[in-house]
Order: C-alpha cells, then sequence, then structure tokens
C-alpha cells in the first residue's frame, strides 16, 4: 500500500508531462518488489546486468529500463541490446566507444543518453552520496558533453535520443534540481541547433525522505518547478526514484543472538549485518531500529547494534537509545 502511494504521488505531482518512472533498482532489488513496481506500470533504472536480469525476470518491459553505471562491460551492454532496453546513459567517451563497437558488432543501433556532470554541488548526508560536482567519478562534464553527440552523429550504430543528470541521494533542496535541469536544457537546446534532436530528459533521483535525520523532499514543490521547464523544452521526461518510493515499504527482521556488556559498551549482536544492510557502515546511513519480541527490563538503554562479520565497521546503530531486547 505505502509503495502504491508513493508511486501514485510522483504520478500525479507531474502528470502534466506523464513522467516515466524509471525505479532505482540499486536501492532495494527483491523480486516481488520488482513485480509489484512492474504492474503499477514503473520502469526501471539499472547499474549492471545483473539489476538487468532482475527487472526484466519481474516482467518491466526493456523499453522502460535506462542503463546507467560507470563499469558496464561488454558482456553487459550485448546483454542491453538483446532485452531492447531504452537507453544507455553514458559517462565516458570510452563507454561510448565501447557501445558503439558492440552494436557494430551485433548489426544493431544503441539508442543512448550523456549523463552530464552538471558541477552542482548538493547537500547530502554524507559526501559519499553527492554525485552531481565535479570530482566525482559520474557523468561527462557538462562543458564536454557536446563532443560526445558530436562524434555519435557520426557513427551508424549509434543513437543520440537523451540527457540525463544524477546529482546525489537525500536530496532535501529543490534548487539544485533546478540549477541542474537547467544546465542540461541549454545543453538539449543547442543540440537541437547542431540537428541532435533528442527524446528525453532523465533527471535522476535522490528524492529525500524523512529518515529521522533529514527532512523529506517536497515532491509537489519540485514539480511545480520541474514540469514547466520540461514542457517547454518537449522532451520526455524520466524520474528515478529509489528509497523515495520503497523505504517504507519493508524491513529488515533480523534475530538478537547476544546481548554483549563490556566495560564501556552493551553490545546487541544481531544474525545480520552489514553483509545485509551496508548503509550504516558505509557512510552512516540512518535507519529506525524497534524490538520485535520481549524487552529485557530497561527502556532506555544505550547500545550499539552490531552484526556478526568480523569488521569493527559491522554495526547498524552506535549509541543508541532504545529498549534492551532480550536475547533469542
Amino acid at each position: 500500500k505505502w509503495i502504491r502511494s508513493r508511486v501514485a504521488l510522483f504520478r500525479d505531482a507531474f502528470s502534466e508531462v506523464d513522467p516515466v518512472i524509471a525505479y532505482s533498482v540499486k536501492a532495494n532489488g527483491n523480486l516481488s518488489l520488482l513485480r509489484e513496481l512492474s504492474d503499477l506500470g514503473c520502469g526501471a533504472d539499472i547499474t549492471s546486468g545483473g539489476e538487468l536480469f532482475r527487472a526484466r525476470s519481474a516482467g518491466i518491459e526493456g523499453m522502460k529500463i535506462v542503463f546507467a553505471g560507470v563499469g558496464k562491460s561488454e558482456d553487459e551492454i550485448e546483454f542491453a541490446l538483446d532485452e531492447g532496453i531504452y537507453a544507455f546513459n553514458v559517462e565516458s567517451h570510452s563507454e561510448l566507444q565501447r557501445i558503439n563497437l558492440v552494436a557494430e558488432r551485433k548489426g544493431v543501433t544503441a539508442r543512448f543518453g550523456v549523463r552530464v556532470n552538471p558541477g552542482v554541488i548538493a547537500s547530502t548526508p554524507h559526501e559519499y552520496t553527492a554525485t552531481g560536482h565535479s570530482d566525482t567519478k559520474f557523468g561527462v562534464p557538462w562543458e564536454e558533453a557536446q563532443e560526445l553527440y558530436r562524434w555519435a552523429l557520426e557513427q551508424e550504430s549509434l543513437d543520440p535520443v537523451g540527457i540525463d543528470v544524477h546529482i546525489g541521494s537525500q536530496i532535501a533542496e529543490i534548487e539544485p534540481y533546478i540549477a541542474a535541469l537547467t544546465r542540461v536544457l541549454k545543453l538539449a537546446s543547442d543540440l537541437s541547433g547542431e540537428g541532435v534532436p533528442l527524446e528525453y530528459v532523465d533527471i535522476g533521483g535522490g528524492f529525500g525522505i524523512d529518515d529521522g535525520q533529514v527532512a523529506a523532499l517536497d515532491i509537489d514543490a519540485l514539480a511545480r518547478e520541474i514540469v514547466p521547464r520540461v514542457m517547454d523544452s518537449g522532451l520526455q521526461l524520466i524520474l528515478e526514484p529509489g528509497r523515495a518510493l520503497v523505504a517504507d515499504g519493508g524491513a529488515l527482521l533480523t534475530k538478537v543472538e547476544y546481548v554483549k556488556t563490556n566495560a564501556q559498551k552493551v553490545f546487541v549482536i544481531m544474525d545480520s549485518g552489514m553483509s545485509e544492510l551496508i548503509r550504516p557502515s558505509h557512510y552512516g546511513g540512518y535507519h529506525e531500529i524497534e524490538p520485535a519480541g520481549p524487552i529485557a527490563g530497561r527502556m532506555d538503554a544505550v547500545v550499539d547494534i552490531v552484526g556478526p562479520v568480523c569488521e569493527t565497521g559491522d554495526f547498524f546503530a552506535i549509541g543508541r537509545s532504545m529498549p534492551l531486547p532480550e536475547e533469542g
């Protein structure tokens, strides 16, 4: 129910431009969840051959899939062409050359857009989740992107059809989206003047949700700024929400193996850890944690909630105040 309401929120907010909602599979690739999103008419934003396989297995049409990511292998490119994806969002000249070679070898035409790095800094909870500034590995610098389209026009196996931007995750402000979109739409207009009429503009995802640390992005307010600009461009809008669709659509249920106390701390040791949910360990991602079983007595214990992996960084929360659960 929650997922359906979130899909409806995006559809309603952007209804004037009938957006393609390409769910970001990296947020959660559970097949049951992907089938639900497929039934709701969503497409997929993928970053690997494995994600493509899962999306197609869940019934998502190839022509609703866009393929991003900086490290596409030849096998993955060939698989994507075989599955008839909507477009590759290309992140470098070398990648575009590789796509061209694979498409040429197969005797097909590869549709693509360039993922432009717009040089826009968005405020995100961690430096690792900001992807729109110039010193990240993502995208092509916006001042160099035009040359890729010009080169592609000389290749028989490439069809430039779109332009893409993605500036980060858990973004709560509208302004960075407007700044990034303004830059790529200017580029799209310039390309049209050079005889490269594009079909789509993909503004990525990263739409912030209320996770206890970051306030939710106002999707309706965002749409009020984005929709008129997209309508003026005449391009198809693609959105790539990930956790914004599914964050509250499920939970990780894990067992308390031990409660361990030393001179300084209380550790709640779970049977799952960073191997199941890496976000807290990787970049301090915050998740609400609630006991699902009996309480050991104390309602305001301060604990470290950790996993079984032999790494000090294997944790879900450090110094979290919560009811102390019983073992088992």
